[in-house]
Order: C-alpha cells, then structure tokens, then sequence
C-alpha cells in the first residue's frame, strides 16, 4: 500500500510526467508519460 504522493513520487523518480492519478475507493489508477531524455 501507498499513498497517492507515494505514487507521484514514485512514478517522477522513474522519469514519467504528466501524471493522472484517480482513486476509486482502495484502489488507485495512473496514467503517466515517460519524458524522453535528450542526449547531448
């Protein structure tokens, strides 16, 4: 278990932006775009 920050968190550390998070009741949807890095 997590808490929707927990979640949020989780998901920017791995590079996802534009999250979308619902609950519904216990349980908790996500929709998130991994941003692409750029290399130089």
């Amino acid at each position: 278990m997590c808490s929707s920050d927990d979640a949020r968190r989780w998901l920017a550390e791995a590079g996802a932006g534009a999250v979308r998070l619902e609950m519904s009741g216990g349980m908790g949807y996500f929709r998130a775009i991994k941003e692409q890095v750029s290399q130089i």
